[in-house]
């Protein structure tokens, strides 16, 4: 049950993350190599406008699913490094997708530093249960081989675990 519905979580965050990001734009096209470019448009932001500051906020909570529920799911990406590994992975994908496939789109540096952070801190947010997930999400054959869980005994639940009587 549990792992339904972090599995759930992660299909409708990663439907979420695609719509996100290839929507097109009626802007120009833009590449920031600078990282810090975009906190220094929202610094600059005329007063009353929060545009900047909502999209860099966008960016660090683009990736916090991942870095929570992916260790949840996979135990092998249950270390911070993996799952940074993973981040800077993905949202170079993302922004390469962008860059190449949607209009309008600003391709920046600090898009990718700020969904790494984003899925940094979603994974320091999950880490303690990192732990509880790890043998549910093993497959069976898995448990098995570690003798961590029983082999299957054949009886099926409503069968009596007794010998069947046969009156004489």
């Amino acid at each position: 049950m549990k792992l339904s519905a972090v599995d759930a979580a992660l299909a409708f965050s990663s439907v979420a993350v695609f719509r996100l990001v290839s929507t097109p734009r009626n802007s120009p096209d833009e590449v920031r190599l600078v990282p810090g470019t975009d906190l220094g448009v929202a610094i600059h932001a005329a007063p009353g406008n929060i545009w900047p500051w909502l999209q860099l906020l966008g960016n660090v909570l683009l990736l916090w699913p991942l870095g929570a529920l992916l260790p949840l799911r996979v135990p092998r990406f249950a270390g911070l490094t993996r799952i940074v590994t993973a981040a800077v992975a993905t949202t170079c994908l993302i922004e390469l997708f962008q860059f190449t496939a949607v209009p309008g789109r600003v391709v920046s540096t600090d898009d990718v530093l700020l969904n790494t952070a984003g899925a940094l801190l979603g994974a320091v947010c999950s880490r303690k249960w990192w732990d509880d997930f790890r043998e549910l999400a093993r497959p069976r054959w898995v448990l098995l081989l570690a003798g961590l869980l029983s082999a299957p005994t054949g009886r099926h639940a409503l069968k009596p675990r007794y010998a069947r009587f046969h009156g004489t």
